[in-house]
């Protein structure tokens, strides 16, 4: 999603700005594409993964906490000396990292759940937060939360992944004899394919 936005974003309208942690290969690439790309290096807690910071003590939390709040107040920085007008997040910790800051600098947040909710706390503070939500998938949005949801219902879409139907009907019309022998699909049963990765936020 982030290299669609950030490939196909009108840039005479809009100016983007990507801000990462740590210099990664996106990062890069992003830069190649001509895209302004700011490293803000966080505290060395906040570069954990795999959950270790909820299984903290409660003093191990509570650092933490302070850390997060310190990042957010960095990111403030860049907010207002970048000029920036809207901040995109694409997933729980990013929001984490920089809604605060937002909402401190009074601009708008947009967050894209692509994945699982699975922290009923910190999901339920950024849900009530974002000023506006966006599902991957009706699956998705109504998985988890689903009276949350209905409540926040005017500020939350769902974008689907796009589809060009002049393109499928082009295909339909292309002989498949061959493809058809090599994969041995037979016309007198139901053959699927699915491309993707197989979880359940993706309604397979």
């Amino acid at each position: 999603t982030q290299s669609l936005i950030m490939r196909y974003t009108d840039k005479r309208k809009f100016r983007l700005i990507l801000a990462v942690p740590i210099v990664s290969e996106f990062a890069k690439q992003v830069n190649a594409w001509g895209i302004e790309c700011e490293v803000v290096e966080p505290p060395s807690r906040l570069l954990r993964y795999g959950g270790q910071a909820l299984r903290d003590g409660v003093l191990g939390r509570a650092r933490t906490v302070v850390d997060i709040v310190r990042y957010n107040l960095r990111l403030l920085s860049l907010i207002r000396s970048k000029g920036v007008d809207a901040v995109y997040c694409n997933c729980l910790r990013s929001y984490l990292y920089v809604g605060l800051a937002a909402k401190l600098a009074r601009r708008p947040v947009l967050w894209y759940i692509k994945g699982d909710l699975g922290n009923p706390l910190l999901d339920f503070l950024a849900l009530m937060a974002a000023d506006r939500i966006a599902f991957n998938g009706r699956t998705n949005k109504w998985a988890r939360y689903p009276a949350l949801i209905r409540r926040l219902e005017k500020k939350v879409r769902v974008i689907p992944s796009g589809l060009d139907l002049h393109r499928v009907t082009e295909v339909e019309a292309q002989d498949h004899s061959q493809l058809r022998a090599e994969l041995a699909l037979q016309s007198h049963t139901v053959n699927l394919a699915y491309l993707g990765l197989i979880y359940r936020p993706k309604g397979v």
